[in-house]
């Protein structure tokens, strides 16, 4: 089951039609929770505007906002990882710049393996959760959520999700790297 805040949200044949002009944070919130993942959709702005985000690792399957999310504001074609914490976003990557897309349309992807998770548009790595540990400013990010539910949201915009899915990371897969040298002349 789907579960939504406010705005519209329409299952058409074009995919998951969304319509939060003027009504800000518009939630789209699944009953599917998960530790380990990769989590993607492809969404489509059809005002030219607004920013389209996914949200994982909440706490409710209806409206919590303490989780992460990740987003592309379609209109300044950049991206940001932040944290809700009671309610109070922290940023965990500042925005960067995403690739343009000639018909504004974009792949959002999270890979989240334990505390480690990162953020990519278009297959290009925009953040990650170890961003906030080379940022000049505190960004009090010294605990992690593990698990929780899925969701997406739309910020103020008009937009066609499809694609929405995400792949658990079972326990026999690792992507961390170990035994690493980094070595210097200088």
């Amino acid at each position: 089951g789907l579960k939504s805040t406010n705005g519209k949200w329409e299952v058409t044949d074009d995919g998951l039609y969304s319509d939060a002009r003027d009504n800000g944070d518009c939630f789209l919130f699944s009953e599917s929770s998960c530790d380990n993942f990769v989590f993607s959709t492809d969404v489509k702005s059809i005002n030219g505007g607004g920013a389209a985000a996914l949200v994982f690792r909440n706490g409710s399957s209806s409206n919590n906002k303490n989780c992460y999310a990740v987003n592309i504001d379609i209109g300044a074609k950049r991206g940001k990882f932040w944290r809700w914490v009671g309610g109070r976003d922290m940023v965990i990557g500042n925005d960067r710049e995403c690739p343009a897309s000639s018909d504004d349309t974009y792949t959002l992807k999270v890979v989240a393996y334990d505390g480690w998770v990162s953020f990519y548009v278009n297959d290009v790595l925009i953040a990650s959760t170890g961003d906030y540990t080379i940022q000049p400013d505190d960004r009090g990010q010294n605990t992690c959520l593990t698990d929780g539910y899925f969701g997406l949201l739309n910020w103020n915009g008009e937009m066609v999700f499809q694609n929405t899915l995400f792949t658990p990371i079972d326990g026999d897969f690792n992507p961390l790297l170990e035994d690493i040298t980094v070595e210097s002349s200088g």
